[in-house]
């Protein structure tokens, strides 16, 4: 009897990260003294491994300010309607749901980000190319 070995070749399952950049994150409110009076010109949103970002660019080298937080209803600016945004179980990313303008005042605009559940985040500015631009980036936990 002639037995014939058979090998197979098994992937290994996807690595997940162990999301250890996202370990000391928090959902408390978050905000900066400086804000700018430059335009706002560009708002994009990205994957990465262990959370969604969002990124607000700011067209001028003046730095950027943010106010970050949780509310349960977002209102427009400047007449104060309430504006939908979805969340929860919504099929989609990982965390991010839906980026919503709400509409600008004063030099200040406001941007709902509707998330899957109240998730920890960070925030944080950064200088664009040359320093013409700047950046406020919102990243939030999976």
């Amino acid at each position: 009897m002639t037995v014939r070995a058979k090998t197979i070749l098994v992937a290994p399952p996807p690595v997940t990260p162990s999301c250890a950049v996202t370990s000391g994150w928090r959902t408390d409110a978050r905000g900066s003294d400086t804000m700018s009076r430059d335009a706002l010109y560009l708002v994009r949103a990205g994957r990465h491994g262990c959370f969604d970002r969002v990124v607000f660019d700011v067209n001028g080298p003046a730095e950027a300010g943010f106010a970050v937080r949780y509310v349960t209803v977002v209102t427009t600016d400047p007449k104060g309607a309430p504006l939908p945004v979805p969340g929860g179980t919504t099929p989609g990313w990982p965390s991010l749901r839906a980026v919503r303008f709400a509409g600008s005042f004063e030099g200040r605009s406001t941007f709902a980000v509707g998330v899957r559940a109240k998730l920890p985040f960070r925030v944080f500015t950064q200088a664009g190319p040359q320093d013409a631009i700047r950046r406020v980036v919102v990243d939030i936990a999976h």
